[in-house]
């Protein structure tokens, strides 16, 4: 349930980054937010730190796993109704 929760929510964090930020800085917001989940996010009762940190939040928590939903629903929109700009590749 843990590696669901958290691929879903990346997953839709990346789509998310592809729609603002271009599909080639997709993955700054997932590592970002990794990177800072893993330094500073311990489990937590609070709420708020539960939706911030909710990679690093045990399974149980109902904040982090709303917030790992509505990432994947948000980013999946997006991306599915958004613009996204595709790399150009040279012609040979």
């Amino acid at each position: 349930a843990f590696v669901v929760r958290d691929v879903g929510g990346l997953l839709g964090l990346t789509a998310l980054g592809a729609t603002v930020l271009g599909v080639q800085r997709a993955w700054f917001a997932p590592v970002f937010l990794g990177v800072i989940a893993v330094i500073w996010g311990a489990p937590s009762t609070n709420g708020g730190l539960q939706v911030l940190f909710w990679l690093t939040q045990p399974v149980d928590t109902t904040a982090s796993t709303l917030t790992a939903i509505t990432l994947a629903a948000v980013g999946a929109g997006a991306y599915v109704h958004g613009r996204t700009s595709l790399p150009r590749t040279e012609s040979l």
